[in-house]
């Protein structure tokens, strides 16, 4: 259906899209399961995901400011958490092997985090969690002072 031919309710109804050297109308319905297939695509790419490629999705995200996508990774909102690859009992050093400090501290503890959790020990959990909450805003207030 060209944009001549819709009326004007219609065509906002429609989105543009930029695909490849042309235009497509997709409607919302069609975005829209676009976007949850994307989405789909990264939860199951995220369940098989090694220790070195999620660091490495980590670094990317410290580098390029990218504080959402961090945030995520570093949540137990984000599909990566059922990952038992990603559940490590001392990850310490593959972390200080691609991070910097203090993000190899946060990340380290968050694995910690998964891996308790995996295993029931919930107080473990609560410890190692707090841990990757609390150091940034710990850091700022000694600087402060």
């Amino acid at each position: 259906m060209s944009p001549e031919r819709c009326s004007s309710s219609a065509f906002l109804r429609r989105t543009t899209v930029m695909y490849g050297s042309g235009l497509t109308f997709l409607s919302d319905r069609k975005r829209s399961r676009v976007k949850n297939l994307k989405a789909l695509r990264s939860r199951i790419n995220m369940a098989h995901i090694t220790i070195n490629q999620y660091l490495q999705q980590v670094l990317e995200a410290i580098d390029t400011r990218d504080g959402v996508f961090c945030a995520e990774l570093l949540s137990f909102k984000h599909p990566h958490v059922a990952n038992p690859r990603l559940q490590l009992s001392s990850p310490e050093d593959k972390c200080q092997q691609v991070l910097e400090p203090p993000y190899d501290e946060m990340v380290a503890a968050h694995l910690r985090c998964t891996y308790a959790v995996a295993n029931h020990d919930f107080v473990e959990a609560y410890k190692c969690q707090t841990v990757v909450v609390q150091y940034p805003f710990f850091n700022n207030i000694f600087s402060v002072l």
